[in-house]
């Protein structure tokens, strides 16, 4: 009688299926995953901007003139997958934008650009609906 060693074509084609099958269903999975914590990355960030505009409102009592800059902010966050930009500067209010670019832009259309105001309004231009893009 003969004793087999290793393992046969069948068995390893087998494998094959099981890894293959396994990838593709959690592949889509993992990548609605990075855009989903990198969109929560830009909403930290700009949380954090508008806390820093409010700490350039208490020194100059006016939002105008800052700048990311001078907040020491970069305008480049979630490894390089969202800009964030100023808008609106007055004395008394100001627009932040978050917004996606590259593969980012093309994966998350649902939300698109995050935008939040000095007291504390939060909305995007997505298609989506604000709660699930801000929660």
């Amino acid at each position: 009688m003969r004793n087999p060693s290793g393992f046969s074509l069948f068995e390893i084609l087998i494998t094959l299926v099981i890894i293959g099958t396994l990838a593709g269903l959690c592949l889509p999975l993992y990548s609605q995953h990075l855009v989903t914590e990198r969109r929560l990355e830009a909403k930290i960030a700009l949380e954090k901007l508008a806390a820093a505009l409010e700490s350039y409102y208490t020194a100059y009592n006016t939002y105008r003139g800052a700048t990311l800059e001078q907040l020491g902010i970069s305008a480049f966050i979630a490894k390089n997958n969202y800009q964030l930009s100023i808008a609106g500067l007055t004395d008394n209010t100001f627009s932040l934008a978050a917004t996606p670019l590259a593969n980012q832009a093309q994966q998350d259309s649902m939300c698109g650009t995050l935008l939040l105001n000095a007291v504390g309004g939060k909305n995007m231009t997505g298609s989506g609906q604000i709660a699930d893009c801000w929660e």
